[in-house]
């Protein structure tokens, strides 16, 4: 079990799934919603200053989608390894 779920366990967040499961890209679960979608995008726009969605917490961990685009860091990684790249 991964140390942020063991924490949001500890804090008394219910989740209805674990990656202890066998999990498959395929599982439906991992499917993001039109929902989930217009959640991002919005959130994307946020400006500065501008009030964080009071579901954020329940939306980042409560959620098998979300967890799977939070843990997706090569939009990160790329930017780093253009300017640094392996060899060096």
């Amino acid at each position: 079990m991964s140390l942020l779920l063991l924490q949001l366990r500890n804090v008394g967040m219910h989740l209805d799934w674990s990656f202890m499961e066998d999990v498959m890209a395929a599982d439906p679960r991992f499917a993001e919603s039109s929902e989930d979608a217009k959640f991002w995008a919005a959130l994307e726009g946020l400006a500065v200053g501008d009030p964080l969605p009071a579901d954020l917490p329940s939306r980042l961990y409560g959620r098998c989608s979300t967890v799977l685009r939070c843990a997706t860091y090569i939009d990160r990684v790329r930017p780093f390894l253009e300017q640094f790249p392996r060899e060096k």
